[in-house]
């Protein structure tokens, strides 16, 4: 599954119904907030240089640019819950993506990502 910052432009579209190739002004708004300042100004000159990439090929461009150009700010940081090892962070982890998967299959809902 994508990041949610690789998605967004997706999400946006969804939700409005103006569907994946809609530009919406604040699309790099999240990769923004997870990007240092300079790789969010390449990724727009990119983006806005080839309007004719497909939504996957979108994708797959802020997602390279979010894996080289994401700021340390804003990495996720360790929490350490009392109770929680690592092996249970697995399992839950496993459970989560099997529930993605089932809700995946529901008819009329669509996952993103």
């Amino acid at each position: 599954m994508k990041e949610t910052p690789v998605v967004w432009p997706q999400v946006l579209g969804q939700v409005t119904g103006q569907g994946a190739g809609y530009r919406f002004a604040g699309e790099t708004d999240i990769l923004r907030q997870a990007m240092t300042e300079e790789g969010t100004r390449r990724l727009e000159a990119y983006l806005t240089a080839r309007p004719k990439l497909s939504e996957a090929q979108r994708d797959q461009v802020r997602e390279l640019f979010l894996s080289y150009f994401h700021s340390e700010d804003a990495v996720e940081e360790e929490i350490d819950l009392p109770g929680w090892s690592q092996g249970f962070v697995d399992t839950m982890t496993d459970r989560y993506f099997e529930d993605v998967e089932l809700i995946r299959n529901i008819p009329g809902v669509t996952v993103i990502g």
